[in-house]
Formats: C-alpha cells, sequence, structure tokens
C-alpha cells in the first residue's frame, strides 16, 4: 500500500499519544490504564494479521486478472489464426469455382460467427456461413 503524509502524520501522532500515555503509566501505575493498553497491543497485533491476509488476497486477485488478460489475448489470436485459415480456405473454392471477384467479410453476429464470402460468377452471389 502506498502511504500519503497525512497517513504518516496520523501515525506519528498516534505514536506520540501511545508514548504519552505509556509516559503516564510508568508513573502512575494505575491497572486500568495499563490494561487498556495490553488490549490495543492485541489489536495491534491482529491488525497485522488482517493486513497480511488482506495483503496476499490483493496479491491473488491482481495475479488473477493478469491471467484473465492473458487468456483474453490467447482468444483473440486463436480467433485471428482461424479467420486466416478460414479465409485462405475460402479463398481456395473461390478460385475452383470463379477468379472474377471474391471478396471475404466477417460479420459478428450473436451466438454464432458468420464468415460471408460472396463473388460473382454469371451474375450469381454466393454466400457460406459457418455456424
Amino acid at each position: 500500500m502506498l502511504e500519503t503524509d497525512e497517513d504518516d502524520e496520523i501515525e506519528h501522532s498516534n505514536l506520540n499519544a501511545m508514548e504519552y500515555l505509556d509516559l503516564i503509566i510508568s508513573k502512575n501505575k494505575d491497572p486500568k490504564i495499563s490494561k487498556m493498553l495490553q488490549e490495543d497491543e492485541h489489536l495491534q497485533a491482529s491488525d497485522a494479521s488482517l493486513d497480511s491476509k488482506l495483503t496476499l488476497f490483493r496479491s491473488v486477485r491482481n495475479t488473477s486478472e493478469r491471467l484473465l488478460t492473458c487468456i483474453e489475448n490467447y482468444q483473440t489470436f486463436l480467433l485471428a489464426v482461424m479467420r486466416f485459415h478460414m479465409a485462405a480456405k475460402i479463398s481456395t473454392i473461390s478460385r475452383t469455382i470463379s477468379p472474377i471477384a471474391c471478396r471475404i467479410v466477417y460479420k459478428k453476429e450473436p451466438g454464432k460467427a458468420v464468415i460471408a464470402h460472396s463473388f460473382a460468377f454469371f451474375n450469381a452471389c454466393w454466400t457460406l456461413e459457418i455456424r
């Protein structure tokens, strides 16, 4: 965690207050105040445990987010490779039928991937859909 100047001031003021209370206790030896200070020490120890668990949680969360980003990039790469291979297959088919005019259009529709391929062959238009 990054600490700001305000956090530093708060920590220093808390330390000063604790030192002041420690000085009062050492002079007065009041059992109630010493009991309160002992409880504060336990709270600080439990805060340290919580801080370590929060640090671990944040580390796992950040690692998971980076892993998810890597998976998304890999998925995008595989999609590009698939499109390239499908385009190569479609252009091979169109070369065997008609070399007049070929174009490949990729459309995203919800729920299915459509690769539309149309070419002019004796004024006919052909479309190939892959579902």
